[in-house]
């Protein structure tokens, strides 16, 4: 049997500090892994989850970036200015081609 949603616990600290790269409509990957050694990549179907592909891929990469707004994560102030700077970004020029 498969198991399309197979989980994974993957720390902040651990994303590597670049990604994720561009996204796909279906899959995002997050690469990690101890500093020193050969990242992982563990592929996030975002489909399953019907979520924009590229706000989730952004999202990913701030907070493994600003390591404070992670506190933050979950509440409704932190969902507003996501919401809000996605809004935002999403009508500049030229936002489909790339991260936010």
């Amino acid at each position: 049997m498969r198991y399309p949603l197979r989980g994974r616990d993957i720390r902040w600290d651990d994303l590597v500090a670049d990604g994720p790269p561009a996204a796909s409509r279906w899959t995002v990957s997050l690469r990690y892994g101890r500093s020193g050694g050969r990242p992982k990549r563990f592929n996030v179907r975002v489909l399953s989850f019907y979520v924009d592909y590229v706000f989730f891929a952004t999202v990913v990469r701030h907070y493994a970036e600003h390591p404070e707004h992670r506190t933050a994560i979950g509440t409704q102030r932190e969902r507003e200015r996501l919401e809000s700077a996605y809004a935002e970004w999403r009508s500049g020029p030229a936002s489909a081609t790339r991260l936010a």
